[in-house]
């Protein structure tokens, strides 16, 4: 019982040192951020990525510090043991100590590794997202070619009448090149942008479906731009205020904004997005998680979309296995809700949506 309380006064003690920690350097970033001389520093990704860095290292050192005493001796017995030069008493000692010091360990180890694998999770955005613009910008570069190579078609279709045909071939090749090239710069740039373009669009295909409660739901606790704009502006257009006009008029609420924290990528290992509800949600409900599916792919924002079975089964996996926060547990446990994941840019028709309409359009000769 001894033991016991003062693990836990061990572990509430280390919770409350972390969680004001953590506390203090956000208050003091958010009182301070509207007279930064630099407030640009704010809005970088980048510096929030070192701040959290950092601020796991400074954790990490303090729990170092705060159990220094317990950690060496620990270290001298083990080094004894291993030299074969410790005592029955120091052997004894030494089972005591692990014993009453378990709790400072596991937290020592716990919040190094948090520092390790977060930081290198950065660098590794940092990388991807270096990738992603030198590919945005060879694109781009193929772009400005085949335009300039239409151009100089068309000169000379002007000039030479005799090769009329031949130059209109070219450029109808020319023109299939702007198109595909324009197409993949629009699905492999910011889907925020996609949202703003077709804006009006998507809010008339959901607008039949006002009053539908819906969640958007973020894909884990880390800070990623891209996805993140979209939830927002996502959310705005969905009505998740009076204010953010205009707006679909769905209830966003109960939660409306959550945070699936065990989410890697989104609906798949390559991202994207998931529209789901449960399967023993009423027609209207599906009707409107469809609409949602339809107008976001029709403007090339992959999403999928799924049906929870709902079950106590069911619901005991969700929960052992993905999470109670997950996509699938709010969908089975709330049958009245549409619930969407956010995931990162897959930059392809994930679902397949366009190659099944273009089929649909064929079959029905329209």
């Amino acid at each position: 019982m001894i033991r016991s309380n003062t693990l836990e006064r061990i572990a509430a003690r280390i919770a409350r040192g972390k969680a004001m920690t953590i506390n203090q350097i956000f208050v003091v970033a958010a009182n301070s951020a509207p007279w930064w001389s630099f407030s640009s520093l704010w809005d970088s990704l980048r510096a929030l990525q070192w701040a959290a860095a950092i601020s796991a290292a400074i954790l990490t050192i303090g729990a170092v510090i705060e159990y220094w005493a317990k950690l060496k001796l620990l270290t001298l017995l083990i080094g004894k043991w291993l030299l074969r030069r410790s005592t029955p008493f120091e052997r004894c000692a030494f089972n005591k100590i692990v014993a009453h010091s378990l709790g400072p360990i596991l937290v020592t180890v716990g919040i190094a590794g948090d520092f390790i694998f977060e930081g290198r999770a950065f660098i590794l955005e940092d990388r991807q997202e270096e990738q992603s613009q030198r590919l945005i910008g060879s694109l781009s570069e193929k772009a400005t070619s085949a335009e300039a190579k239409a151009d100089a078609a068309t000169l000379k279709a002007t000039a030479l009448d005799k090769e009329e045909g031949a130059i209109q071939k070219r450029l109808d090749t020319a023109s299939g090149q702007l198109d595909t090239i324009e197409s993949q710069l629009r699905v492999q740039g910011p889907r925020r942008k996609l949202l703003e373009d077709n804006r009006d669009k998507f809010i008339q295909a959901l607008r039949p479906f006002a009053g539908q409660r819906v969640t958007v739901l973020k894909c884990g606790p880390a800070i990623v731009a891209e996805p993140e704009q979209l939830e927002q502006y996502l959310l705005n257009l969905l009505g998740i205020s009076k204010a953010s006009k205009p707006n679909a008029g769905w209830a966003v609420e109960s939660p409306g904004y959550a945070v699936w924290a065990t989410c890697n990528t989104g609906a798949s290992s390559a991202g994207g997005n998931l529209v789901i509800t449960s399967a023993n949600a009423t027609g209207p409900v599906k009707s409107a998680a469809e609409a949602l599916y339809d107008a976001l792919n029709a403007i090339d924002i992959s999403t999928i979309k799924a049906e929870a079975p709902d079950d106590q089964r069911a619901r005991t996996f969700f929960a052992a296995e993905i999470g109670a926060d997950s996509p699938w547990a709010m969908a089975a446990k709330d049958p009245s809700a549409v619930i969407i994941l956010i995931g990162s840019n897959p930059m392809f028709d994930l679902s397949g949506w366009h190659n099944r309409h273009k089929r649909k359009k064929r079959a029905t000769g329209s």
